[in-house]
């Protein structure tokens, strides 16, 4: 289970800090992290990455996060999304 939440070092959810990089950057993949940083080592170093993205340009977190609720209330077919909608069901797609 630990292999799954976890990053190279075994840290559990040590993955989060890729996709709080994406989110920072405006609502990009978990993976762009390594696309514009691809020298960034460890957690830290990217929540450092991402934290002075915030402070240079603080409008791409708050898009990242309309980005993604949007995709979360509006796109993807889920439970969530038919409830948000006023329909009741149980099933997801």
């Amino acid at each position: 289970m630990i292999d799954f939440v976890a990053g190279p070092s075994g840290v559990a959810f040590e993955n989060f800090s890729w996709a709080f990089y994406g989110l920072a950057a405006g609502g990009r993949s978990w993976r762009y992290v390594f696309e514009a940083q691809p020298n960034a080592k460890d957690s830290a170093e990217i929540y450092r990455l991402a934290f002075e993205l915030i402070r240079n340009n603080p409008s791409l977190i708050i898009s990242g996060a309309l980005f993604y609720w949007k995709m979360f209330f509006f796109k993807h077919r889920t439970t969530h999304t038919l409830l948000w909608q006023g329909k009741i069901i149980s099933s997801t797609k």
